[in-house]
């Protein structure tokens, strides 16, 4: 409450109103929704939205950093609910979502759509010469250059089998892509979440590996006094 000229006392819950707003505002661009819409990312309109179990070996920081998106994400969600001080719906926002949107972003259209003229039928025969794979790979890897995180390869022997089940149209654009590029799943998987994730998340990830490793020394250390 606060006193106006007049000595009348006016009621501040229109500003106190306006500060939740401008919170929740500055929250909501923080949101899976606000990034894609950053990056220009629109979901693929896919009638047959099929899953399929999947099990890809991923770079450890890679996918500490896509958990720890996925983390905030999360608190995001919550923090808004308890600003809005009611159930708010719930953004897709875990970790299978998080693959999807890098995938799509990263992967060139054109597997998309060879996919999708096959109605999701499974990789086909792709008709590209090689003057068109050649040119897709330039601007690929021009992509992959310009966007990505900046992340240490000190870790790259540290990897992690992940399993969920990702959407078939996903699975079969980036088979296609793979057969055509030469890439491996883990490299692929890679070069989508380094273009598409921020790299405070990068940073986030490869702290917590710097503790981690920290942490095992000094164990082994320990170990050393009882040989």
């Amino acid at each position: 409450m606060q006193e106006g000229n007049n000595g009348i006392i006016y009621s501040n819950v229109s500003g106190e109103s306006r500060n939740s707003n401008n919170e929740c505002d500055k929250l909501k661009s923080l949101t899976v929704s606000s990034h894609n819409e950053r990056l220009g990312i629109s979901r693929i309109g896919i009638k047959n939205n099929k899953f399929k179990n999947c099990g890809w070996e991923i770079y450890k920081v890679d996918l500490k950093a896509a958990q720890d998106f996925n983390d905030f994400q999360i608190y995001l969600w919550r923090e808004m609910e308890r600003i809005a001080d009611a159930k708010l719906e719930r953004q897709n926002n875990d970790i299978k979502d998080i693959f999807t949107y890098a995938l799509r972003y990263s992967i060139p259209s054109v597997f998309y759509e060879i996919v999708l003229c096959d109605e999701g039928k499974g990789p086909q025969q792709v008709h590209l010469n090689d003057e068109e794979i050649e040119r897709i790979m330039t601007d690929y890897n021009d992509f992959v250059k310009e966007k990505s995180c900046n992340v240490t390869d000190k870790f790259n022997h540290l990897t992690e089998h992940y399993s969920w089940k990702i959407c078939e149209i996903d699975y079969y654009a980036a088979t296609i892509f793979k057969n055509v590029s030469g890439l491996t799943y883990k490299e692929i998987m890679k070069n989508a979440l380094r273009t598409y994730l921020n790299q405070i998340s990068y940073n986030h990830a490869q702290e917590e590996i710097e503790l981690e490793v920290k942490h095992i020394d000094e164990y082994l250390k320990e170990g050393e006094r009882y040989e």
